[in-house]
């Protein structure tokens, strides 16, 4: 994926930055999955339905 999440809170160890772009990450797929997915990603709509994962919540219908 293209999409990077951009760390709000400044770490001074290596360890910290990682663990915040996994939290970053993750809550930035769950706010996609719900709000502008079909708008920024249209290309990914059809990833969802062919792997079987929700379809509702993804492109709601």
């Amino acid at each position: 994926m293209k999409y990077r999440p951009t760390v709000i809170y400044p770490t001074s160890t290596a360890e910290g930055r990682n663990n915040l772009n996994v939290f970053g990450f993750s809550v930035g797929l769950l706010g996609f999955s719900q709000t502008g997915a079909l708008a920024m990603f249209p290309r990914q709509v059809k990833y969802p339905k062919s792997i079987g994962l929700n379809d509702s919540s993804v492109v709601g219908s």
